[in-house]
């Protein structure tokens, strides 16, 4: 990648980040229609540019994953069940009181559920690098998976096809995000209260 093309890059980043900020302000007053659209929009253009800019650079940046269910913004209270092989993830869905949605995530290498929170967003390390509230996520030239595969090295079995196998997936939830390496995950909707479909994991586990 040329030097000029990642300052035409750096341009269109800051022509996004202009565009959001006028998009903001123009949802102060009051509305005559289509700023909500122009807002999302403008968004998106960010986003976009901020990967762009990331992959030119080689730097780790999040892109938005295949998960087909979305969870509750304002009380999802995400639940972790974990073996050494899998993981298990519920919460709560939008709007819906009588089911829960589940993410089983398999082949788990390692995992992090804890900070941050929506109040922290911004702190974490790849907010500006496509990172998105609210939505399931995969990092690109992830630096865990590096880390984990240095790790692994000094094993006298130790295969590097594996580690490109792996994925890093990023869930922020309001008060708390998972992140874990994984092989893959799969999703799922379960009729159940969220006490009861977490009990009959831990059922099925043991």
């Amino acid at each position: 990648m040329t030097e000029q093309t990642i300052q035409e890059l750096k341009a269109s980043l800051a022509t996004a980040n202009d565009e959001l900020e006028r998009a903001v302000r123009a949802l102060a007053p009051k509305h005559v229609g289509g700023e909500m659209e122009a807002y999302n929009a403008a968004y998106e253009q960010l986003l976009n540019a901020e990967r762009r800019l990331a992959a030119a650079e080689g730097r780790p940046y999040a892109v938005l994953c295949d998960c087909p269910i979305s969870w509750d913004i304002g009380a999802p209270l995400p639940t972790l069940l974990q073996s050494d092989q899998s993981a298990d993830l519920f919460f709560l869905l939008p709007d819906d009181d009588e089911r829960v949605g589940h993410v089983r995530f398999e082949r788990l290498s390692s995992s992090l559920f804890g900070a941050p929170n929506d109040e922290t967003f911004e702190g974490h390390p790849l907010h500006g690098s496509g990172f998105e509230p609210y939505r399931a996520m995969r990092v690109v030239n992830s630096p865990w998976i590096a880390q984990l595969e240095r790790m692994n090295s000094v094993h006298r079995f130790h295969d590097p096809v594996a580690y490109a196998a792996m994925k890093h997936f990023i869930f922020p939830f309001h008060d708390t995000t998972f992140e874990c390496v994984a092989r893959s995950f799969s999703t799922s909707t379960v009729d159940r209260h969220l006490a009861e479909a977490v009990k009959d994991a831990v059922d099925r586990l043991y």
